[in-house]
Protein backbone atom coordinates (compact mmCIF):
# COMPACT_ATOMS: atom_id res chain seq x y z
CA UNK A 1 0.00 0.00 0.00
CA UNK A 2 2.72 2.00 0.67
CA UNK A 3 4.22 1.79 -2.20
CA UNK A 4 1.45 2.55 -4.33
CA UNK A 5 0.93 5.98 -2.21
CA UNK A 6 4.57 6.68 -3.33
CA UNK A 7 3.78 6.13 -6.57
CA UNK A 8 1.28 8.13 -6.86
CA UNK A 9 2.70 11.03 -5.26
CA UNK A 10 5.56 10.92 -7.62
CA UNK A 11 3.57 10.65 -10.79
CA UNK A 12 1.76 13.83 -9.41
CA UNK A 13 4.77 15.41 -8.28
CA UNK A 14 6.18 14.98 -11.84
CA UNK A 15 2.96 16.03 -13.21
CA UNK A 16 2.47 19.52 -11.79
CA UNK A 17 6.02 20.55 -12.81
CA UNK A 18 5.35 19.61 -16.15
CA UNK A 19 2.41 22.15 -16.04
CA UNK A 20 4.51 24.77 -14.63
CA UNK A 21 6.74 24.29 -17.42
CA UNK A 22 3.73 24.37 -19.99
CA UNK A 23 2.51 27.87 -18.44
CA UNK A 24 5.76 29.25 -18.46
CA UNK A 25 6.26 28.39 -22.31
CA UNK A 26 3.00 29.58 -23.48
CA UNK A 27 2.83 32.72 -21.01
CA UNK A 28 5.71 33.83 -23.37
CA UNK A 29 4.43 35.41 -26.57
CA UNK A 30 6.10 34.58 -29.94
CA UNK A 31 8.88 36.74 -31.06
CA UNK A 32 7.60 38.18 -34.48
CA UNK A 33 9.97 39.33 -37.19
CA UNK A 34 10.54 42.91 -38.04
CA UNK A 35 9.63 44.03 -41.32
CA UNK A 36 11.55 45.60 -43.88
CA UNK A 37 10.58 46.11 -47.46
CA UNK A 38 13.75 45.40 -48.74
CA UNK A 39 13.68 41.74 -47.15
CA UNK A 40 10.03 41.34 -47.59
CA UNK A 41 9.99 38.07 -48.59
CA UNK A 42 12.18 37.11 -46.12
CA UNK A 43 9.79 38.81 -43.57
CA UNK A 44 6.71 36.64 -44.93
CA UNK A 45 8.55 33.27 -44.82
CA UNK A 46 9.18 34.15 -41.17
CA UNK A 47 5.78 34.85 -40.26
CA UNK A 48 4.77 31.49 -42.50
CA UNK A 49 7.11 29.47 -40.41
CA UNK A 50 6.15 30.51 -37.18
CA UNK A 51 2.22 30.10 -38.63
CA UNK A 52 3.07 26.29 -39.02
CA UNK A 53 4.78 25.82 -35.77
CA UNK A 54 1.93 27.17 -33.78
CA UNK A 55 -0.86 24.81 -35.82
CA UNK A 56 1.53 21.98 -36.16
CA UNK A 57 1.68 18.43 -33.42
CA UNK A 58 4.53 19.72 -31.82
CA UNK A 59 3.30 23.60 -31.30
CA UNK A 60 -0.02 22.15 -29.39
CA UNK A 61 -0.53 22.14 -26.13
CA UNK A 62 -1.86 18.83 -25.75
CA UNK A 63 1.17 17.35 -27.45
CA UNK A 64 3.12 18.90 -24.32
CA UNK A 65 0.35 17.40 -22.08
CA UNK A 66 0.64 14.11 -23.42
CA UNK A 67 4.27 14.24 -23.69
CA UNK A 68 4.39 14.98 -19.53
CA UNK A 69 2.10 12.68 -19.09
CA UNK A 70 4.02 9.73 -20.38
CA UNK A 71 7.27 10.75 -18.88
CA UNK A 72 5.58 10.65 -15.56
CA UNK A 73 3.94 7.27 -16.42
CA UNK A 74 7.79 6.20 -17.09
CA UNK A 75 9.49 7.46 -14.17
CA UNK A 76 6.43 5.81 -11.66
CA UNK A 77 6.73 2.82 -13.25
CA UNK A 78 10.72 3.12 -12.72
CA UNK A 79 10.24 3.78 -9.32
CA UNK A 80 7.63 0.34 -8.43
CA UNK A 81 9.51 -2.41 -6.33
CA UNK A 82 10.86 -5.44 -8.97
CA UNK A 83 8.71 -8.42 -8.38
CA UNK A 84 10.81 -11.76 -7.75
CA UNK A 85 8.24 -13.81 -9.37
CA UNK A 86 6.89 -17.13 -8.03
CA UNK A 87 9.83 -19.67 -6.00
CA UNK A 88 10.79 -22.97 -7.04
CA UNK A 89 11.87 -25.58 -4.93
CA UNK A 90 13.82 -28.95 -6.14
CA UNK A 91 15.67 -31.47 -4.23
CA UNK A 92 18.57 -33.66 -4.86
CA UNK A 93 20.57 -35.99 -3.56
CA UNK A 94 24.47 -36.02 -3.25
CA UNK A 95 27.09 -38.38 -2.15
CA UNK A 96 29.19 -38.93 0.90
CA UNK A 97 33.01 -39.41 0.77
CA UNK A 98 35.72 -39.73 3.38
CA UNK A 99 38.58 -37.77 3.89
CA UNK A 100 41.50 -38.84 5.78
CA UNK A 101 42.84 -34.81 6.23
CA UNK A 102 40.83 -32.62 8.31
CA UNK A 103 39.57 -29.54 7.21
CA UNK A 104 37.06 -26.81 8.03
CA UNK A 105 33.87 -26.61 7.36
CA UNK A 106 33.00 -24.73 3.94
CA UNK A 107 31.67 -25.37 0.18
CA UNK A 108 33.67 -24.66 -3.12
CA UNK A 109 30.97 -24.04 -5.73
CA UNK A 110 31.97 -25.23 -9.31
CA UNK A 111 29.84 -24.69 -12.70
CA UNK A 112 30.95 -28.07 -14.71
CA UNK A 113 31.22 -28.18 -18.55
CA UNK A 114 27.38 -28.82 -19.04
CA UNK A 115 26.51 -25.67 -17.01
CA UNK A 116 25.85 -27.71 -13.95
CA UNK A 117 26.44 -26.25 -10.59
CA UNK A 118 28.79 -28.58 -8.45
CA UNK A 119 28.85 -28.53 -4.58
CA UNK A 120 31.53 -29.71 -2.37
CA UNK A 121 30.60 -29.72 0.87
CA UNK A 122 33.99 -29.81 3.27
CA UNK A 123 34.38 -30.39 6.94
CA UNK A 124 31.88 -32.78 8.02
CA UNK A 125 31.24 -33.71 11.44
CA UNK A 126 29.42 -36.62 12.58
CA UNK A 127 28.55 -38.70 10.13
CA UNK A 128 28.88 -41.75 8.86
CA UNK A 129 29.54 -43.12 5.38
CA UNK A 130 25.95 -44.69 6.04
CA UNK A 131 24.47 -40.75 6.26
CA UNK A 132 22.87 -38.92 3.49
CA UNK A 133 23.85 -35.73 1.91
CA UNK A 134 21.18 -33.80 -0.12
CA UNK A 135 20.01 -29.99 -0.96
CA UNK A 136 17.38 -28.15 -0.78
CA UNK A 137 17.31 -25.49 -3.77
CA UNK A 138 14.80 -22.69 -3.56
CA UNK A 139 14.99 -20.57 -6.44
CA UNK A 140 13.05 -16.74 -6.61
CA UNK A 141 14.36 -15.00 -9.59
CA UNK A 142 18.09 -14.33 -9.24
CA UNK A 143 17.95 -15.45 -5.47
CA UNK A 144 18.80 -18.65 -4.76
CA UNK A 145 18.90 -20.40 -1.31
CA UNK A 146 20.65 -23.37 -0.71
CA UNK A 147 19.67 -25.72 1.88
CA UNK A 148 22.02 -28.77 3.33
CA UNK A 149 20.27 -31.44 4.89
CA UNK A 150 22.27 -34.49 6.57
CA UNK A 151 21.54 -37.82 8.09
CA UNK A 152 24.24 -39.12 10.54
CA UNK A 153 24.02 -42.73 9.51
CA UNK A 154 25.27 -45.55 12.37
CA UNK A 155 28.44 -44.71 14.15
CA UNK A 156 30.11 -47.92 13.75
CA UNK A 157 30.54 -47.09 9.88
CA UNK A 158 33.33 -45.31 7.85
CA UNK A 159 33.21 -41.41 8.99
CA UNK A 160 32.34 -39.29 5.88
CA UNK A 161 33.72 -35.67 6.01
CA UNK A 162 32.81 -34.68 1.72
CA UNK A 163 29.80 -34.41 0.55
CA UNK A 164 29.14 -33.73 -3.35
CA UNK A 165 26.13 -32.89 -5.06
CA UNK A 166 24.91 -31.33 -8.72
CA UNK A 167 22.22 -28.84 -8.94
CA UNK A 168 20.85 -28.60 -12.61
CA UNK A 169 17.84 -26.09 -12.42
CA UNK A 170 20.08 -22.87 -13.00
CA UNK A 171 20.34 -20.94 -16.41
CA UNK A 172 23.11 -19.15 -18.01
CA UNK A 173 22.80 -15.59 -15.51
CA UNK A 174 24.34 -14.38 -12.51
CA UNK A 175 23.01 -15.66 -9.28
CA UNK A 176 23.05 -14.77 -5.44
CA UNK A 177 22.76 -17.48 -3.49
CA UNK A 178 23.03 -18.25 0.43
CA UNK A 179 24.35 -21.82 1.70
CA UNK A 180 22.82 -22.82 4.83
CA UNK A 181 23.68 -25.57 6.98
CA UNK A 182 20.32 -26.00 9.27
CA UNK A 183 22.00 -29.05 11.80
CA UNK A 184 25.27 -26.98 12.60
CA UNK A 185 23.22 -23.38 12.00
CA UNK A 186 26.35 -22.39 9.98
CA UNK A 187 25.98 -20.16 6.19
CA UNK A 188 27.81 -18.71 3.44
CA UNK A 189 26.61 -16.43 0.98
CA UNK A 190 28.30 -15.80 -2.55
CA UNK A 191 27.54 -14.12 -6.13
CA UNK A 192 28.43 -16.80 -9.22
CA UNK A 193 28.01 -16.52 -12.87
CA UNK A 194 26.53 -19.80 -14.49
CA UNK A 195 29.50 -20.08 -17.23
CA UNK A 196 31.48 -23.05 -17.23
CA UNK A 197 34.67 -23.14 -15.32
CA UNK A 198 33.42 -20.50 -12.37
CA UNK A 199 34.50 -21.23 -9.26
CA UNK A 200 33.73 -19.91 -5.59
CA UNK A 201 35.00 -20.83 -2.50
CA UNK A 202 33.78 -20.30 0.81
CA UNK A 203 34.31 -20.96 4.42
CA UNK A 204 30.90 -21.63 6.60
CA UNK A 205 30.43 -19.21 9.61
Amino acid sequence: MAAKTKLRYNVMYFCSIGAKILKKIYDKPMQKSIYCPIFRKEWLLGLSLQKKAKNSMFGSIEFYVVAVFIAAAVIGLAAMPRTKGEARTYLFAGELAPDSTPSEAGIVARVDDRGRLEIYRYGLEGISMEGAYSLAVKITGFDVTIEERLTAGARSAEAASIGYASIDCLASERYHIQYRSEATGRSAAFSINMRPGNEVKRLLG
